[in-house]
């Protein structure tokens, strides 16, 4: 009984200051009394990256802890050992802490292994985050150009990078921002029967998702509209080498968009086409709350 005293101890301390520490921040929450200065519904836009800006914020949220976790779970697996290690025989003792050792070695190996693929995760939404700014500022000049631009338009388990509604017609821009190899040049970006050519294997998936969510944009726009509204869908690769193509999807270098965009020849939007897709879309992408 007496061994498992200081484990019992060490339990009740934890359970009595998770649950303080719970109980102390609920009650000062509530016992606030200031609010903030606009009206708690009271929603934003989306901005460029929205959804890459919230994944990277629960990742860091979430880092210390993981850190922990991970630095603290080879102990767990060694004090766990030892605890199953009182109860065997004297001979095997020697067995046992030759596989507390292994077992030891294995999690710190698991616990690096997982960290380490959590810090990556958070350095490729870092970039694919600046990769959507970049794109939303080159977007910009639309706006005086009488054209309407959404980022980060919200579908069913997706996110359009960029929305234009322009009078040349409604686009849909997806951005893939990736890294570039340090040494050589890299690998220009085009299309060969029907089919995106890239360095990268999944490559070719981008050029289907982007043609996806643009006919799945142009059915949503419709449902207002009353008509069959084809959405032109655009993919960019910013600051790698692309030649320009214009078929279901265009692949497009990233400042060439702009001037692509306003010199679509082809069927107009009216204005009231313009007001009727811009209200949907803004009902779509309000949905930023403090």
């Amino acid at each position: 009984m007496n061994g498992w005293l200081p484990n019992l101890v060490l339990g009740t301390y934890l359970l009595i200051f998770v649950g303080t520490f719970l109980g102390y921040s609920i009650w000062r929450i509530k016992r606030k009394k200031r609010r903030p200065p606009f009206s708690e519904n009271h929603k934003l836009l989306r901005g460029p990256g929205e959804g890459q800006l919230r994944e990277i914020q629960k990742l860091e949220e979430n880092l210390f802890f993981e850190f922990a976790l991970a630095a603290f779970a080879p102990l767990m697996t060694v004090w766990i050992c030892l605890q199953i290690a009182v109860w065997l025989r004297e001979e095997q003792i020697r067995l046992a802490l030759v596989a507390t050792a292994l077992l030891f070695a294995v999690s710190v190996a698991g616990a690096v292994a997982w960290l380490f693929k959590r810090l990556i995760s958070l350095r490729h939404r870092r970039l694919g985050y600046f990769g959507e700014r970049l794109v939303a500022e080159i977007l910009e000049p639309l706006k005086s150009k009488g054209c309407w631009v959404f980022h980060d338009v919200p579908g069913p388990g997706f996110n359009i990078d960029h929305v234009v509604i322009a009078p040349t017609g409604v686009f849909a821009i997806e951005t893939k921002t990736r890294r570039k190899p340090k040494n050589g040049a890299a690998d220009p970006i085009y299309v060969a029967s029907g089919r995106l050519v890239t360095r990268w294997q999944d490559g070719h998936k981008h050029y289907a998702q982007a043609e996806r969510q643009a006919r799945w944009l142009g059915e949503e726009l419709s449902g207002k509209a009353g008509n069959r509204l084809p959405v032109q869908g655009v993919l960019t690769f910013p600051y790698w080498y692309t030649n320009s193509h214009k078929g279901t999807v265009w692949v497009l270098y990233h400042t060439f968009i702009v001037k692509d965009i306003l010199e679509r020849q082809g069927e107009r939007l009216n204005d009231a086409q313009i007001d009727t897709f811009a209200r949907k879309l803004e009902s779509l992408c309000r949905d930023v709350e403090f």
